[in-house]
């Protein structure tokens, strides 16, 4: 805990599995994107399917249970593309 605050470690969340509040697991972490201002705002989870990738933005995921887990439903979710961010691959 860092001023109060908890604070993540992204090489520690790159690789690990997303769940749902259902508790099926969505993806896993590949990413996390930082704003200018040098916080994080964004992950990226790529879902395995067909190389499939969203974005959940940071309040939308929690650890719970010692997994990462987010509410929102599949269709909720905004798929993530590097050219949609950054116009070339991250």
């Amino acid at each position: 805990m860092v001023n109060g605050h908890q604070m993540a470690c992204a090489s520690k969340l790159t690789g690990e599995p997303i769940y749902n509040a259902q508790g099926q697991r969505i993806g896993t972490l590949t990413d996390v994107l930082i704003d200018p201002s040098g916080g994080a705002t964004m992950v990226v989870v790529s879902t395995g399917n067909d190389g499939k990738m969203i974005a959940l933005q940071i309040p939308d995921i929690k650890a719970k249970n010692g997994r990462m887990e987010t509410w929102l439903s599949l269709e909720r979710m905004r798929q993530f593309t590097w050219n949609r961010f950054y116009g070339s691959a991250g």
